[in-house]
């Protein structure tokens, strides 16, 4: 594959949906470009406005807490597994509303809840901390909101 069809394949993936540097990095050295070919596809992508890592991790963190209901410990480590720095992450985090995240957390407990056999409340309280914590709820917010429940 030469260099125009790769940047025009690039260009076809980052048309469809958002995609980080380190995807279509990926996608180009499976299609066999070099390092310096990838590069100057990249810095094309980007003067172009196709490729926007900070436009991608805002459409990552919104799609992924507000239709996957992921917590914001599972979103930071989604994305630092696909390299991004602590502190981009953080500053496309403050985007999202705290109200709203801490309604959709007390819903998704509420909807465990009501699925759960009755037991004993201690059991409940560890099975929904559990089911909190698989999603990447944060533990403090968590356990405020389960107590409120039992009371």
């Amino acid at each position: 594959m030469d260099e125009k069809a790769a940047l025009n394949m690039a260009r076809r993936l980052c048309s469809r949906r958002e995609c980080s540097a380190s995807q279509i990095r990926d996608r180009l050295s499976t299609a066999g470009m070099d390092g310096r070919q990838t590069a100057r596809i990249l810095q094309t992508l980007k003067e172009e406005h196709f490729l926007d890592d900070a436009r991608y991790l805002r459409s990552f963190i919104h799609d992924k807490w507000r239709f996957s209901h992921w917590g914001r410990m599972k979103i930071f480590h989604a994305l630092s597994l696909q390299g991004f720095a602590a502190e981009d992450v953080q500053s496309a985090w403050s985007e999202v509303d705290d109200d709203a995240y801490a309604a959709m957390v007390q819903a998704e407990l509420e909807k465990k809840y009501r699925t759960l056999k009755q037991t004993s409340s201690f059991e409940a309280r560890q099975k929904l901390l559990r089911f909190g914590a698989g999603r990447g709820y944060d533990i403090a917010l968590m356990s405020g909101m389960i107590d409120n429940m039992f009371r």
